[in-house]
């Protein structure tokens, strides 16, 4: 058992545990901007978290996480919008995405707290899927979350996943964020990667995100409509502050390849020989 409590650092929470007080982490927030490959301009920000733990150590997020219980997850949704609310979204309308495993949404409670905490449109990420997929609690606060205008995002996804492939056409998804592993195991398969982002268009209603886009030649494989990107190429996760800062003198398109000093992408590049 856990609590979220304010932390002493701006845009940042501790986590506590209730069972021993002297067990904790701090929780600073971040943001990562997911692009249109063949030009590098942001579309939306994914919210990201780096866990420090009391002794100073920086905690590998996806253990920390995978550990975390649900209700630990939903309150830490509501603390990162809480936050952003305060810093982000009073500078600039953008659309920012967060993480939830899908079972949050038979929680009528959360779902009721979360639509109305939000004064900006948002997206909500979805990986763990291991629900009662024909669950009419689920199916109804999907739906009146994208009443209100907010977007749901299945997230890492793989072909060989019978759990998100039963999701596709049931599940109204608006976008389809396709897990890092893909693109690094069939860089050298164009052939391939077209093929699943034109299945995939047709269970979308705005497109698809390639994970993991770290190369120039894997953003030359994935330049094609409703085709996002999100990677270290473009950039890595940065603090809140850097973010207000790159927004407020370049508004979209500050955010290029930090590896070819910011240079700037237009259009399909031809494909190496």
């Amino acid at each position: 058992m856990h609590k979220i409590t304010t932390s002493d650092l701006p845009n940042a929470v501790r986590i506590e545990s209730l069972l021993n007080h002297n067990l904790y982490a701090e929780l600073t927030f971040l943001l990562q901007p997911i692009v249109i490959p063949s030009t590098g301009e942001v579309i939306a920000f994914e919210a990201l978290s780096k866990v420090i733990s009391q002794s100073g150590d920086q905690l590998n997020n996806e253990d920390f996480f995978d550990h975390a219980g649900t209700e630990l997850l939903k309150s830490l949704v509501i603390a990162q919008i809480s936050a952003f609310k305060q810093t982000v979204y009073t500078k600039r309308r953008i659309l920012i995405s967060y993480n939830l495993p899908l079972s949050c949404m038979e929680d009528d409670c959360f779902v009721e707290k979360l639509l109305a905490i939000c004064t900006q449109k948002v997206a909500l990420e979805f990986t763990d899927l291991n629900v009662n997929l024909k669950s009419k609690k689920i199916a109804d606060n999907l739906a009146k979350v994208q009443r209100q205008g907010h977007q749901l995002w299945l997230d890492d996804y793989l072909h060989h996943s019978r759990v998100a492939n039963l999701t596709l056409g049931y599940i109204e998804w608006d976008i389809i964020k396709i897990d890092k592993s893909y693109l690094y195991f069939n860089t050298e398969e164009e052939s391939l990667l077209k093929s699943l982002t034109s299945v995939l268009q047709s269970y979308v209603k705005k497109g698809v995100i390639f994970e993991g886009v770290e190369t120039e030649l894997q953003r030359r494989l994935i330049c094609r409509e409703k085709t996002f990107a999100q990677g270290y190429y473009f950039s890595y996760p940065r603090c809140i502050n850097e973010v207000i800062q790159k927004m407020k003198f370049t508004p979209w398109k500050a955010l290029h390849n930090e590896r070819s000093q910011q240079i700037e992408h237009t259009g399909e590049a031809p494909l190496p020989v």
